[in-house]
């Protein structure tokens, strides 16, 4: 089945429900949950294509939707105080800009994927799934402020995000696993300390010219070029430089 909107909202009210078909937006539609209940989560499992997308909650709940879906959208997404996640074989958001309006877009994707997208806003982007590589351009002008926040996850990537600040809010360790690829933390960019790196299939992970300070590293088989890093919670017991 195919349900189709031009200018409408589509709603989610009961709890843990899961589309199948697929969505067309003509132009400009919104999808809500917010009379569903805390921590119900809205599934989506065709493919949205069309215009303009916006997620929106309006309140600050555990719900969130998940789209498994390979979708098409041309005209941008808004994720407005809402939680979106990305899952799945392939899952995308289309090619127009994404808006994140305190609002939250996690990939749990299962392969590596392609971003193409351009991000603006204020909010945040979390990594709990195989490689994605941001090709699109993050806004960093004004109030723009969206980070990824690793929040505890393990990522398996060939790409460091491009976003300025890379944090880990969770009270536990996140690990970043680069298995191949040339990773490059620029300049410009902040990591946080509480944050695991391992190096594998011959990744190199490019410092950027800057020194940087992380939990540990675990080079099982890869480098690290262009500036050092310290380790606080060695494997041995010691500091590690890195060169």
């Amino acid at each position: 089945d195919r349900t189709e909107y031009g200018y409408g909202t589509l709603v989610f009210a009961a709890d843990n429900v899961t589309l199948t078909g697929a969505i067309d937006v003509e132009r400009y539609a919104r999808i809500t949950s917010r009379y569903a209940a805390a921590n119900a989560v809205s599934t989506i499992e065709g493919v949205i294509s069309g215009g303009h997308l916006q997620f929106f909650w309006g309140e600050s709940t555990g719900k969130k939707f998940v789209l498994k879906g390979h979708n098409t959208l041309t005209g941008g997404v808004e994720i407005v105080q809402a939680a979106v996640t990305l899952a799945g074989t392939n899952p995308a958001l289309g090619t127009g800009e994404i808006l994140i309006d305190q609002g939250v877009l996690r990939f749990e994707n299962e392969d590596d994927i392609v971003v193409p997208n351009d991000f603006r806003g204020i909010g945040t982007i979390q990594l709990a799934g195989k490689d994605v590589a941001f090709t699109g351009n993050p806004s960093l002008e004004g109030d723009n402020t969206v980070i990824v926040d690793l929040a505890g996850t393990a990522p398996v990537l060939k790409h460091f995000p491009p976003f300025a600040t890379i944090a880990n809010s969770a009270a536990k360790a996140a690990t970043i696993t680069f298995d191949g690829g040339t990773p490059t933390i620029g300049a410009d960019q902040t990591l946080a300390e509480n944050v695991n790196i391992v190096l594998k299939g011959g990744a190199v992970l490019d410092l950027g010219g800057v020194d940087r300070t992380i939990r540990r590293l675990t080079v099982v088989n890869g480098s690290v070029v262009n500036g050092t890093i310290t380790e606080t919670k060695p494997a041995q017991g010691a500091v590690l430089l890195v060169r």
